[in-house]
């Protein structure tokens, strides 16, 4: 089952006339992993490091996956002792631009009925770069950031979760480094065998049957 649509995301998507845009905190930070799914090298993407407003999400484990949702959800995984602080919710991630419709069909199947695609402000921190030449790494940056609002916002999808969260999700916090360290090999590479791939593929196969 593929991701829901909200409906301003949708609105917002039907306008879109140079492709389109959106904000990737998980998995898909990594480019091996997005371009796996795309079915391409990227070539006329750009990304950039950008982060989502600190005060509406937090970005939570959930299994090898990452998920993000309203504070006001979120914060009822955590008790008084293991509330994470505000630097912890900032929900840092990449930008990515330039996409084409099939492109967020086929994200759209890779996130799974567990999300939502939904529009939301992001503010980048960095010039973007063309992501067919980017790094085998996240290409975003997670250094400290002294003033994340200095640049203007723009508007971009991204995946929201919408399980309840007590019952799907724990208490800890999402960690790149992590991801990379213990989950990669899962998702691309010679283990790699996520039921994720078979959908995506049988609906680009059936794409390029169609040209």
């Amino acid at each position: 089952m593929a991701a829901r649509v909200s409906k301003e995301s949708l609105e917002h998507e039907s306008t879109a006339d140079s492709g389109h845009s959106l904000f990737f905190y998980g998995t898909l930070l990594h480019p091996a992993v997005l371009k796996r799914v795309l079915g391409h090298e990227g070539n006329g993407l750009r990304h950039q490091p950008a982060l989502l407003d600190v005060r509406r999400s937090t970005p939570l484990w959930v299994s090898a996956f990452a998920a993000i949702l309203p504070w006001d959800e979120a914060k009822e995984l955590f008790d008084g002792t293991s509330e994470p602080h505000l630097e912890e919710r900032n929900v840092r991630g990449s930008l990515v631009t330039g996409f084409s419709k099939l492109d967020v069909e086929l994200l759209d199947i890779f996130e799974g009925d567990e999300y939502e695609r939904r529009l939301v402000s992001v503010n980048p921190l960095a010039d973007s770069q063309p992501l067919s030449v980017a790094a085998a790494d996240a290409g975003v940056l997670f250094d400290p950031i002294s003033n994340p609002w200095v640049t203007a916002s723009v508007k971009a999808h991204t995946y929201v979760w919408v399980k309840p969260a007590k019952l799907t999700l724990d208490p800890a916090i999402w960690s790149y480094d992590t991801f990379v360290r213990d989950n990669l090999h899962q998702w691309i590479g010679s283990d790699a065998s996520r039921e994720s791939y078979t959908e995506v593929d049988r609906r680009r196969d059936a794409n390029n049957q169609s040209i």
